[in-house]
């Protein structure tokens, strides 16, 4: 199949092929490899594509019939991975007593400390900790005073290697179990389509020092208020990472989690 990328100022199309299957794929096709045919009047390529107007299909071989169905046909910047096979997801249950996904991904944390802050986070897979007594994952920090600006920290699993991202718009529920110190923490969706600390969250309510199974319908996520951000249906096609972090600045934090899933 070609696929045909017009323009208004090219005569011709620049186009890319790929050879499509007969089970739903996932395919991605970089900008870079879109090219003019052979005879073509040559155009510069930045201006043409600063004024594409048009995505059409085509067979190369042109047969007599044929059928090709497309879903979930996204612009993406920078890089992604394909979305994860169809069911329930589960990310991570920490049995291994590693930090690693079953995406083949990591948790990580993040503070101020790179911007002259004095906040620390840390991260701790402990045995015997968890649900059903396995292991489970402690996020614990402080927050700093030391410091002009407001302090940060966090944590967060990456849901694709990092710089890429992964389409997630099928995830109709975000499933963890989780045991607080009391404080109130905020589960977020990062997307590089988001900027300006506005992704898409929700505050995380729980009993203090119990296991406590959350079953969060992605719906319910809202970006901060006032905050002028796209859709989540347009969001939620490039997903980086779920950030977990403490609400209102407490000294001190500690936060457990175990069995992250992510359900269709």
């Amino acid at each position: 199949m070609a696929v045909r990328l017009s323009s208004a100022f090219a005569d011709e199309p620049f186009v890319a092929t790929f050879s499509p299957s007969p089970e739903w794929t996932w395919v991605e096709l970089p900008l870079a490899g879109f090219t003019q045919q052979p005879g073509a009047p040559a155009v510069d390529r930045a201006q043409a594509l600063a004024a594409a107007n048009r995505i059409g299909f085509r067979p190369v071989a042109r047969p007599a019939t044929g059928v090709l169905e497309i879903d979930n046909l996204t612009l993406i910047r920078g890089t992604t991975v394909a979305p994860p096979p169809p069911g329930p997801l589960a990310l991570s249950d920490f049995e291994s007593g590693s930090l690693a996904t079953s995406l083949g991904t990591e948790w990580f944390t993040y503070d101020d400390r790179p911007d002259g802050g004095s906040s620390v986070a840390e991260l701790a897979v402990v045995a015997g900790a968890g649900l059903d007594g396995g292991s489970a994952l402690r996020f614990r920090g402080t927050l700093g005073t030391r410091w002009n600006e407001v302090p940060y920290a966090g944590m967060g699993v990456r849901l694709a290697p990092a710089g890429q991202s992964i389409n997630v718009c099928d995830i109709q529920t975000i499933q963890l179990g989780v045991k607080t110190d009391g404080q109130l923490y905020r589960l977020q969706l990062s997307s590089p389509l988001i900027s300006d600390d506005s992704e898409y969250g929700i505050v995380i309510v729980a009993p203090t020092n119990t296991w406590t199974v959350l079953s969060i319908p992605v719906k319910l996520l809202t970006p901060p208020e006032q905050a002028d951000v796209i859709p989540l249906s347009v969001a939620c096609t490039q997903i980086e990472n779920i950030i977990l972090t403490p609400l209102n600045r407490p000294a001190a934090f500690q936060l457990m989690v175990d069995d992250l899933a992510l359900l269709r």
